[in-house]
């Protein structure tokens, strides 16, 4: 059977029309694959006189129209509005953390500010229950941690599975200065909270971020 395939991609230049590798036979079967994503199996006489199914070969290329799989689409079609299933739309909650925790790890502020803007909350924890600011206290990013406290207004003293604090990672890796800011939010954090301080509205123009 595999005797009377012909090779479809190659002739008459349909390589370059439709860009997929396929095979094709006599009885009107064609077998199209998309590389990493899918198999397409056909079957439509009658056929071209290059031996292909006519309405294989049209539907090869109405499927090339329509969607981002041709090789050179990268190269020739960079502005075109094709459609590549192969992307994701919008990132799961495991996406977002894992982008934020890892900005947040190289102390990249624009990354995590075009997030906070974009609606992230940068209160999110991992699988240990760790928030970014347990991580930027680590780290001793001052201008991140700076970031998460006065702008952001994240929770201060949120506790991970083991119990610890940004303020704990903080002194335990020598990060004094950050520590202390730490401290002092949480401090004014928990008055606000017991009722002890009134309520402080914060305002800020888009020259601070």
């Amino acid at each position: 059977m595999t005797s009377n395939l012909k090779p479809f991609v190659m002739k008459s230049g349909r390589s370059f029309q439709v860009g997929l590798p396929a095979k094709s036979g006599v009885s009107g079967g064609m077998i199209v694959v998309v590389p990493n994503l899918m198999g397409i199996c056909l079957w439509s006489p009658p056929l071209d006189k290059m031996g292909n199914s006519t309405r294989g070969v049209t539907f090869c290329k109405k499927l090339i129209d329509a969607f981002n799989f041709h090789n050179y689409d990268s190269l020739l079609h960079a502005d075109s509005k094709k459609v590549d299933p192969r992307k994701r739309g919008v990132p799961n909650e495991s996406e977002i953390i894992v982008e934020l925790m890892f900005a947040t790890k190289k102390g990249d502020l624009d990354t995590i500010r075009r997030m906070f803007l974009g609606g992230t909350d940068l209160n999110i924890t991992d699988y240990d229950g760790r928030t970014p600011l347990h991580l930027a206290a680590s780290e001793g990013h001052e201008n991140v941690v700076n970031f998460f406290l006065d702008i952001a207004k994240v929770d201060p003293s949120p506790k991970d599975r083991w119990g610890r604090t940004p303020y704990d990672d903080a002194i335990t890796f020598g990060f004094t200065k950050v520590a202390e800011k730490i401290d002092k939010m949480t401090k004014s954090y928990e008055a606000f909270k017991n009722g002890e301080i009134p309520e402080i509205r914060f305002t800020f123009s888009l020259s601070i971020l």
